[in-house]
């Protein structure tokens, strides 16, 4: 091996790989940085598994050099690398996005074995996202680790304006991460990383298809002195698959990232304008239905270099909603549309230190939730008029609240361990201090096999719509209390080099779960805290790369399968309950890629899921009671990939089935879509 070593106290710096053994890794128990590292071009995973492993791919076949850093994950107060995660994490990184047949990030997010997105309209356009079970309000959604997630309601939280081209990396937490994440992160948590190129470069791409489809995306690196800017935009639009489903999306995303002597800045500011027909979205009575929604974002991090490691960030979201019953003809009772403005302010404190007993954060944040509307909130003394509409808000809420969290890693030759607390106090919490703890363990059995196990606490702040949401046979409770839980988890993962699988065992209950009830001969339904939940089920994942695994040319590049199973059981109570359990209970993926012949790969995502539950299916005049089948879909993706441009063919739904993922709202059929992407670096 050739070996140009830089050695400080905490890391070890191997520039230049060549073909050799590689157990000095296992030796050195501690973080290998990699400078600069040839691995073959069309692995899609292997700057993960070098990352989480340590263990290095054969490079005698060099198409391109890469230079890579660490992985660290935002499962902890503290960076962690990849490998030493002591839970469910699943990373998903650009190459492997980018071949997947899909444009939307719903869509991504579907192919995962664990992720519920149950779509309303098609390429993002309103999707609802749970984990384990759980309701779309109950997981927390980051942009470069900022809370983004919405208080209205969790139908807005994937209103993010970005694309599929900005993405680096998406990391999933599955599980509680209150310690982590704060009061949102009730069953898991979605962090989403932008990239940030390191030179000039400008990537074009555009994409034609059924449906009047159309999706221009331009996006590119400017390099001033010691900052990179990143900045994109995107118009996606659609005359819909069916009346009233048209669509037209616009969005516009900067990034500057900047490393100076002192420290490192992240700036980031975003804008999305999403218009779309709601065809049967909220009820089906009224099938006509529309709604525009607008996202203003941006945040300012400061990271210094200093041996407290002190991170400041501050943030502000604003969502604007309309909401139109009647797109066309309007009924003479009907009194208007609905006008929500959102504002989210933040401020957050974080710092870690190394000592003899391991790694110590402490920070705190600060975080404020605000809405004006003319349907939720307390009722104004005067009324303010509505940004550019003839209308006006008679409603507003506040909800400011404080949290202070405290955490410790450690890590001793097998055994790893972190554990935290967070301390919340929010005017919803009647400003009671409210703790939530956890703990994430675990041991490596041998070097390539790592039992783990983890326990913690989370809550999660009813939404505005939760509070005050009312209509004809509707009740909102502005009394609601936080929902709670706890969960225990356990399993094993497994890396070698070219594979990677895990296998784990979850249970979880829910306390104080929010549910829409009434009483036998009651007409209204009310929102209360009364359900308890209990959630059991496991999941197994595994992952190929046979570039890695078979070292030779074969005619898979890489495959990956996953499945979950889930067991919901709610107590029984007096009441009629509305909190229907139409969970997942089997979800089964597939993603599979290939090559062709010389240029040409092609790539298929196959997802089996059956659903509990049923829903009033209206046919004419007729309301009958109808449980949810279970469906196949079948996504697949051909490319030629020449130089600098990029051609390709998909087809979304191949098997053109017909399904729902919500009763009396079809899903598109077969979707086929061809474009061509264009990079010059």
């Amino acid at each position: 091996m050739e070996k140009k070593l830089s050695l400080n106290v905490r890391k070890i710096t191997f520039r230049k790989w060549s073909r050799k053994g590689y157990s000095l890794f296992r030796m050195l128990n501690k973080i290998v940085r990699i400078g600069v590292l040839a691995i073959t071009y069309h692995n899609a995973t292997a700057a993960l598994q070098i990352e989480a492993t340590g263990i290095i791919n054969d490079t005698t076949n060099i198409r391109v050099n890469i230079e890579l850093e660490e992985i660290e994950v935002g499962t902890s107060r503290i960076p962690i690398v990849f490998q030493d995660v002591a839970r469910i994490v699943q990373v998903v990184r650009y190459n492997e996005l980018s071949n997947r047949p899909v444009n939307s990030l719903p869509d991504i997010l579907r192919h995962f074995h664990t992720i519920d997105i149950r779509q309303r309209g098609p390429e993002g356009i309103q999707a609802d996202l749970s984990l384990r079970g759980g309701t779309f309000d109950q997981t927390a959604i980051l942009l470069n680790g900022i809370n983004i997630t919405d208080p209205q309601t969790g139908h807005h939280n994937l209103n993010i304006p970005i694309s599929l081209s900005n993405i680096e990396r998406i990391e999933i937490l599955e599980g509680p991460g209150g310690r982590v994440y704060g009061p949102s992160a009730f069953n898991g948590a979605i962090n989403i990383i932008t990239k940030t190129g390191q030179k000039n470069s400008f990537n074009a791409a555009y994409t034609r298809g059924n449906y009047n489809f159309s999706d221009f995306d331009l996006s590119g690196s400017i390099v001033t002195g010691k900052f990179i800017h990143n900045i994109s935009a995107n118009h996606k639009k659609s005359d819909g698959y069916i009346n009233n489903t048209d669509f037209d999306v616009q969005s516009i995303f900067l990034q500057s990232v900047g490393d100076l002597k002192t420290g490192n800045i992240d700036f980031q500011m975003g804008y999305s304008n999403k218009q779309f027909g709601a065809n049967a979205f909220y009820t089906p009575r009224f099938p006509d239905q529309y709604e525009q929604t607008r996202t203003h974002f941006t945040s300012l991090k400061y990271k210094d270099k200093s041996a407290l490691n002190l991170t400041t960030a501050i943030y502000w979201r604003r969502h604007h909603d309309r909401f139109e019953l009647f797109r066309y003809e309007r009924p003479a009772w009907y009194i208007g549309h609905n006008y929500h403005l959102s504002d989210v302010f933040g401020i957050s404190l974080n710092s870690w230190v190394i000592s003899k007993f391991g790694k110590t954060s402490f920070g705190a944040e600060l975080r404020s939730e605000n809405i004006w509307s003319n349907v939720l909130g307390d009722k104004l003394i005067s009324n303010i008029k509505v940004p550019g509409e003839n209308a006006f808000f008679n409603r507003f809420k506040t909800r400011p609240g404080f949290s202070v969290f405290a955490e410790h890693n450690i890590k001793m030759n097998n055994f790893f361990l972190s554990a935290g607390i967070l301390a919340q106090r929010n005017t919803d919490l009647a400003l009671k201090w409210n703790f939530y703890p956890g703990i994430d363990l675990s041991y490596s059995l041998i070097p390539e096999l790592k039992w783990f196990a983890s326990a913690g606490k989370s809550l999660r702040l009813p939404t505005f719509t939760d509070l005050y949401y009312s209509g004809p046979t509707n009740l909102g409770n502005p009394e609601l209390k936080p929902e709670e839980t706890v969960q225990f988890e356990t399993g094993i993962k497994y890396f070698v080099t070219g594979f990677y699988s895990h296998l784990s065992l979850y249970s979880q209950k829910g306390n104080d779960l929010i549910d829409w009830v009434k009483l036998p001969g009651d007409e209204i339904w009310r929102t209360t805290n009364h359900t308890t939940l209990h959630s059991r089920g496991f999941q197994l994942f595994m992952k190929l790369d046979f570039n890695n695994l078979i070292r030779k040319n074969f005619p898979v590049s890489s495959f990956g399968a996953g499945y979950n199973y889930l067991h919901l059981k709610k107590d029984r109570t007096q009441y009629i309950s509305y909190y229907v359990l139409d969970n997942l209970k089997h979800k089964f993926t597939v993603n599979l890629e290939h090559p062709i012949i010389n240029n040409i790969y092609s790539s298929w995502c196959i997802i089996y899921q059956q659903r509990n539950g049923s829903y009033s299916a209206y046919i004419g005049n007729q309301v009958t009671e109808k449980e949810y089948e279970p469906f196949w879909l079948v996504d697949w993706k051909v490319t030629y990939n020449f130089k600098s441009f990029e051609l390709f063919v998909s087809a979304n739904n191949l098997l053109n089935v017909t399904y729902v993922d919500f009763g009396n709202i079809e899903q598109p059929g077969r979707w086929l879509k061809t474009g061509v992407k264009l990079s010059i670096q």
